[in-house]
């Protein structure tokens, strides 16, 4: 590459840093006027009430049944520190709301920033993840947290292109604090480990699967990510020292563990009709969320599975993608 398309290149990518920083803004100040209205109610206090009990003298894992309890593990100090400064619980839900959008913020500008070399997509992805409020509980819920770390550590791993530290210890992070939020998620850590372990042992690594982000499965990569959920897990085990251990007995502990799944929400199997969360319910409650943006990219993921040439024609499949979804946050605003 010469001097002038070093230049034109520079310059291309400052422009590009000025629209996404316009448009993050426009994102910004619409979540900001939108906040005092929310976007839904269902279960947004539910989740405030984790770290409340805390404060008041209950035990984590012991005096609550619900997994979704462990995300105190976020909300306790932002909890904290909002009603030591106001004495009181008014005006926490808003509170929790701006919160929301810093989180949004900043995985947005993670994923436009290690996306930047393919040009506006980034901005369009960016949009995207900060558009996207999980089950419209524009608060830090467990899916919009869950969601959030599991972005950053994806778009981390899958665009590093050199090793990384920092990089990879961050994705540890990231990977723990996810699991937090939906302890299910530890398979994926496995899962990941499996297939470090299968690139590693892959003699011809130019023929690998993972060539799309080979560092990412290297064992020095595995190591700092490995590193980086132990520092998490480490100071989740002083939180549980405080607010559990301290609180309960083992006893106690042990006994009430097996009753964090006796709630019929857990029951798959739907026997004698009771299961609230099936299989089957669960599929349909997803495509009830917006049925036209489920069939529209059912479909295009159907396509671009088969369509050799998906590269070539990614335009045409943003173009249809971009309004249905814009279309569906318009919908979801207006109600």
């Amino acid at each position: 590459m010469n001097l002038k398309s070093l230049k034109n290149k520079t310059k291309e990518m400052q422009h590009m840093d000025i629209v996404a920083l316009i448009c993050l803004c426009c994102a910004v100040l619409f979540f900001v006027w939108k906040a005092p209205y929310g976007f839904g109610l269902a279960d947004e206090s539910w989740y405030f009430t984790f770290p409340q009990r805390l404060t008041m003298g209950d035990s984590l894992l012991t005096h609550e049944w619900h997994v979704a309890q462990l995300i105190s593990f976020f909300l306790y100090l932002p909890y904290k520190i909002y009603t030591s400064i106001t004495g009181t619980t008014e005006g926490i839900i808003l509170f929790f709301r701006y919160i929301f959008i810093v989180m949004q913020s900043v995985v947005s500008t993670v994923v436009y920033y290690r996306l930047k070399n393919y040009g506006f997509f980034s901005i369009i992805a960016a949009l995207v993840i900060f558009l996207n409020i999980p089950f419209t509980i524009m608060s830090l819920s467990y899916y919009a947290m869950g969601i959030a770390f599991v972005t950053i550590t994806g778009v981390l791993m899958a665009t590093a292109r050199e090793y990384n530290k920092a990089t990879f210890y961050c994705a540890g992070i990231s990977m723990a604090f996810a699991v937090i939020c939906n302890p299910v998620l530890t398979g994926v850590f496995i899962l990941y480990s499996v297939c470090v372990l299968a690139h590693e042992k892959t003699e011809n690594k130019k023929k690998s699967f993972f060539k799309f982000a080979e560092v990412s499965f290297s064992f020095k990569a595995w190591l700092w990510i490995f590193f980086g959920i132990l520092t998490v897990v480490t100071v989740f085990i002083v939180f549980l020292g405080i607010f559990m251990f301290s609180r309960s007995s083992l006893k106690e502990i042990l006994e009430n563990l097996p009753m964090l799944f006796t709630d019929p929400e857990y029951d798959f199997s739907d026997s004698g009709g009771q299961g609230i969360f099936t299989f089957k319910k669960t599929f349909f409650a997803l495509i009830n969320i917006s049925p036209i943006l489920f069939a529209v990219f059912s479909l295009l993921f159907s396509i671009i599975l088969i369509d050799k040439k998906r590269l070539s024609h990614r335009l045409a499949y943003l173009a249809i993608a971009i309004p249905s979804f814009f279309a569906h946050i318009i919908i979801v605003v207006r109600a």
